[in-house]
């Protein structure tokens, strides 16, 4: 059977519970002391007081596409060419048209990538 006495140590430090009450002084002294500046401390100013510098743009890499990449999306532009002229044009004209169109893509990518 459990002792229902309390020990010499914990005596009076019981709450209307039961349990042991903790105290909380220690805790608190901490959050002052943490909060409170040192004497004789300045203030810090504030973290954003001055923007950090910009920093420059760093040149993208050149796209680089394969000759089957590049055909392949020659193959696709030329299909939806031909799909809006209801695929009675000239497919030739479409392969053609799609060539300058994906080149004319690729080589804007590139000038605009910084390379």
């Amino acid at each position: 059977m459990a002792n229902s006495k309390s020990t010499s140590d914990d005596k009076g430090a019981r709450s209307k519970t039961g349990k042991k009450a903790e105290s909380n002084a220690p805790k608190a002294a901490a959050a002052a002391a943490a909060a409170a500046p040192a004497r004789g401390a300045k203030a810090a100013a504030p973290a954003a007081a001055t923007p950090a510098p910009a920093k420059k743009a760093e040149p993208k890499a050149k796209i680089m596409v394969t000759s089957e990449e590049r055909n392949r999306m020659i193959q696709e532009a030329a299909y939806y060419i031909a799909e809006k002229h209801g695929f009675g044009g000239d497919s030739q004209q479409d392969w053609l048209d799609a060539t300058a169109q994906i080149d004319s893509m690729i080589m804007s990518k590139n000038k605009t990538s910084g390379a």
